[in-house]
């Protein structure tokens, strides 16, 4: 048996998963933010995945085709700082952008320089950007001291003024994030923000577009034996297994997983 390419929905496909939960993978080519800025904005996303000899995922590409009044185009991905295609090297780039990079449509990538994709002579660069990275491996204190001294007297400042930073997972928190976030584009950048749908759909994932995909879900793990992963009630057993409790107000996608 020898490799082949394969045409998925990357919303649902468990090879596109695997992908971009790997090593290779990031938060924009993940299947629930793919999802959440394709059922906001209306488009319908496009993946390559090369399937291996063993029959498991070795790379891929995921774009979608844009219309507006832009023209039309395709954008791997819209609305994403980056969205490197998962490959190994060039061979694997060739064989998941083939039709990626086929007809008249102009085709935008954004990725890191080290990406493969990078020394395809097909592409022009257009624009680079700064990608800023920070480790969370060390220490908070030396962590703090790795930060730069005009970031850390801004950090200062705002404890002094009483800033607080909460996580919270209430869609009370999300309306006020997309509040600041309205300001912050309008006065700093004179830019649209995106709609609160968006961020809705974030918080809150919509079921996958396929009946037959198996659910995906923002968090792992059982809080306790027997129990909602998302809420902690008992829920009731089927024949199926175990099902999410009627009084159950946390993510209708994700089937309740007692143990």
């Amino acid at each position: 048996m020898t490799s082949s390419v394969r045409t998925v929905d990357p919303r649902t496909d468990p090879a596109w998963r695997a992908l971009a939960t790997g090593p290779g993978g990031s938060l924009f080519t993940s299947p629930p933010w793919i999802t959440a800025v394709c059922d906001t904005y209306g488009f319908t996303p496009d993946a390559r995945v090369l399937i291996g000899a063993d029959g498991r995922a070795e790379a891929g590409l995921a774009w979608t085709d844009v219309r507006d009044l832009r023209g039309e185009r395709r954008l791997a991905l819209p609305f994403c700082d980056r969205a490197d295609p998962v490959v190994a090297d060039l061979d694997q780039w060739r064989a998941v952008s083939a039709d990626a990079l086929a007809g008249d449509l102009p085709f935008t990538l954004r990725a890191l320089a080290g990406s493969p994709a990078a020394a395809d002579p097909r592409f022009t660069v257009t624009g680079e950007a700064a990608w800023h990275r920070t480790s969370l491996q060390a220490a908070p204190d030396n962590l703090f001291r790795s930060f730069r001294p005009e970031t850390r007297r801004n950090i200062a400042k705002a404890e002094r003024s009483g800033v607080e930073v909460v996580l919270s997972a209430d869609a009370d928190a999300v309306a006020v994030m997309h509040g600041l976030h309205v300001g912050l584009r309008k006065r700093k950048y004179r830019l649209l923000a995106q709609p609160q749908e968006l961020f809705d759909r974030i918080h809150r994932p919509s079921p996958p577009t396929t009946a037959s995909a198996p659910p995906w879900r923002w968090s792992t793990g059982c809080p306790s034996p027997g129990r909602c992963t998302w809420c902690g009630r008992t829920p009731s057993t089927t024949s199926s297994g175990p099902r999410r409790p009627s009084t159950c107000t946390c993510d209708p996608t994700t089937p309740c997983t007692g143990r």
